[in-house]
Protein backbone atom coordinates (compact mmCIF):
# COMPACT_ATOMS: atom_id res chain seq x y z
CA UNK A 1 0.00 0.00 0.00
CA UNK A 2 2.75 2.28 0.62
CA UNK A 3 4.56 2.27 -2.40
CA UNK A 4 0.99 3.36 -4.51
CA UNK A 5 0.86 6.55 -1.89
CA UNK A 6 4.48 6.89 -3.09
CA UNK A 7 3.95 6.95 -6.32
CA UNK A 8 0.89 9.22 -6.13
CA UNK A 9 2.32 11.62 -3.90
CA UNK A 10 5.45 11.86 -5.81
CA UNK A 11 4.20 11.78 -9.08
CA UNK A 12 1.84 15.01 -8.05
CA UNK A 13 4.91 17.30 -6.25
CA UNK A 14 6.94 16.51 -9.61
CA UNK A 15 4.35 17.67 -11.37
CA UNK A 16 3.95 21.02 -10.02
CA UNK A 17 7.52 21.01 -10.02
CA UNK A 18 8.06 20.69 -13.59
CA UNK A 19 5.09 23.38 -14.40
CA UNK A 20 6.57 25.86 -12.73
CA UNK A 21 10.50 25.03 -13.63
CA UNK A 22 8.79 25.20 -17.73
CA UNK A 23 6.96 28.44 -16.68
CA UNK A 24 10.73 29.93 -15.97
CA UNK A 25 11.99 28.54 -18.98
CA UNK A 26 9.68 30.47 -20.86
CA UNK A 27 10.22 33.70 -18.93
CA UNK A 28 6.37 33.37 -17.47
CA UNK A 29 6.82 32.72 -13.91
CA UNK A 30 8.74 36.21 -13.42
CA UNK A 31 8.41 39.48 -14.72
CA UNK A 32 12.09 39.78 -13.84
CA UNK A 33 14.41 37.51 -16.29
CA UNK A 34 16.82 36.58 -13.30
CA UNK A 35 14.38 35.15 -10.81
CA UNK A 36 12.88 33.54 -13.56
CA UNK A 37 16.42 32.21 -14.34
CA UNK A 38 17.22 31.52 -10.68
CA UNK A 39 14.33 29.52 -9.87
CA UNK A 40 14.22 27.96 -13.06
CA UNK A 41 17.59 26.85 -12.15
CA UNK A 42 17.10 25.32 -8.63
CA UNK A 43 13.46 23.49 -10.12
CA UNK A 44 15.36 21.95 -13.03
CA UNK A 45 18.23 20.86 -11.01
CA UNK A 46 15.88 18.99 -8.61
CA UNK A 47 14.64 17.16 -11.55
CA UNK A 48 18.11 16.49 -12.85
CA UNK A 49 17.84 18.62 -15.95
CA UNK A 50 19.95 21.18 -17.12
CA UNK A 51 18.00 24.51 -17.09
CA UNK A 52 19.75 26.85 -19.44
CA UNK A 53 20.28 23.99 -22.29
CA UNK A 54 16.67 22.82 -21.90
CA UNK A 55 15.93 26.92 -22.09
CA UNK A 56 17.68 27.50 -25.21
CA UNK A 57 17.10 24.16 -27.02
CA UNK A 58 13.57 22.92 -25.96
CA UNK A 59 13.04 20.05 -28.44
CA UNK A 60 13.02 16.30 -27.93
CA UNK A 61 16.65 15.37 -28.95
CA UNK A 62 18.03 17.83 -26.26
CA UNK A 63 15.92 15.79 -23.83
CA UNK A 64 16.92 12.45 -25.24
CA UNK A 65 20.64 13.33 -24.48
CA UNK A 66 19.84 14.89 -20.78
CA UNK A 67 18.23 11.14 -20.21
CA UNK A 68 21.20 9.46 -21.76
CA UNK A 69 23.55 11.95 -19.37
CA UNK A 70 21.62 11.39 -15.96
CA UNK A 71 21.98 7.82 -16.76
CA UNK A 72 25.53 7.98 -17.48
CA UNK A 73 26.27 10.77 -14.77
CA UNK A 74 23.72 8.80 -12.01
CA UNK A 75 24.13 5.19 -12.81
CA UNK A 76 21.16 4.29 -9.50
CA UNK A 77 20.37 1.02 -11.17
CA UNK A 78 24.33 -0.42 -10.68
CA UNK A 79 24.43 0.57 -7.21
CA UNK A 80 20.76 -0.94 -6.20
CA UNK A 81 19.44 -2.64 -8.96
CA UNK A 82 16.82 -2.08 -11.75
CA UNK A 83 13.54 -3.22 -9.27
CA UNK A 84 14.80 -0.38 -7.07
CA UNK A 85 15.17 1.90 -9.54
CA UNK A 86 11.41 1.16 -11.03
CA UNK A 87 9.66 1.84 -7.85
CA UNK A 88 11.73 4.86 -6.87
CA UNK A 89 12.31 7.15 -10.39
CA UNK A 90 10.19 5.49 -13.07
CA UNK A 91 6.92 5.10 -11.80
CA UNK A 92 6.99 8.72 -10.01
CA UNK A 93 7.58 9.69 -13.61
CA UNK A 94 4.79 7.75 -15.27
CA UNK A 95 2.54 9.51 -13.05
CA UNK A 96 4.24 12.98 -13.37
CA UNK A 97 3.49 12.34 -17.53
CA UNK A 98 0.06 11.59 -16.68
CA UNK A 99 -1.05 14.50 -14.85
CA UNK A 100 1.07 16.75 -17.69
CA UNK A 101 -0.72 15.19 -20.54
CA UNK A 102 -3.94 15.47 -18.42
CA UNK A 103 -3.17 19.14 -18.03
CA UNK A 104 -2.50 19.61 -21.83
CA UNK A 105 -5.66 17.81 -22.62
CA UNK A 106 -7.76 20.02 -20.38
CA UNK A 107 -5.83 23.59 -20.97
CA UNK A 108 -6.49 22.42 -24.82
CA UNK A 109 -10.03 21.38 -25.36
CA UNK A 110 -12.06 23.66 -22.50
CA UNK A 111 -15.23 24.41 -24.19
CA UNK A 112 -14.66 28.19 -23.34
CA UNK A 113 -11.64 28.32 -25.31
CA UNK A 114 -11.49 30.18 -29.07
CA UNK A 115 -10.72 28.26 -32.00
CA UNK A 116 -9.33 30.22 -34.93
CA UNK A 117 -9.33 28.84 -38.69
CA UNK A 118 -6.59 30.45 -41.14
CA UNK A 119 -9.02 33.78 -41.49
CA UNK A 120 -8.19 35.04 -38.31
Amino acid sequence: MAWPVYWLLEGCITTGIRVVAHDCGHQAFSDYAWVNDVVGFILHSALLVPYFSWKCFNNPPGRVLTLILTYLTFNASAMKGLPWLLSIYAVPLLTLNAFLVAVTYLQHTHPALPYYDRDE
